[in-house]
């Protein structure tokens, strides 16, 4: 899942300034759940809860969660998803991760060290 907007209510998180909530926020793990990007312990939160999760991009579709590419929304959206998995995989190469998204998340890395930090990876073909 990508976070491209998130809003959440304040049931799931409590007090935003406690030291549970920043690590939640931070994608620290906050219970045995592997953590894998940014926000998955407010969303394992929220699920547990009882929220529901929505795209946001097209008020037709909301109650079914269907994300519409062609919307304002997606249209003026610029997505390098993954990249913080990425760099996260990169630094940390033990991490654990489905393979196809470990490669996918290194790849994403990859691209945005080559064509927004200038400084290519040796995972870069492109």
């Amino acid at each position: 899942m990508n976070t491209d907007f998130l809003e959440i209510s304040r049931k799931v998180l409590g007090n935003l300034w406690s030291l549970i909530a920043v690590r939640k926020i931070r994608g620290r793990r906050t219970t045995l759940k592997p953590v894998v990007d940014f926000f998955d312990p407010v969303f394992f939160s929220a699920i547990r809860v009882g929220c529901t999760v929505f795209y946001l991009d097209s008020e037709s579709q909301i109650p079914v969660g269907k994300s519409n590419e062609n919307s304002k929304f997606y249209t003026n959206l610029l997505v390098l998803a993954a990249v913080g998995s990425g760099a996260n995989f990169w630094t940390n190469p033990r991490s654990i991760s489905s393979p196809g998204y470990k490669e996918y998340a290194l790849q994403s890395y990859s691209l945005w060290r080559k064509w927004i930090e200038n400084a290519p990876t040796s995972l870069c073909n492109a």
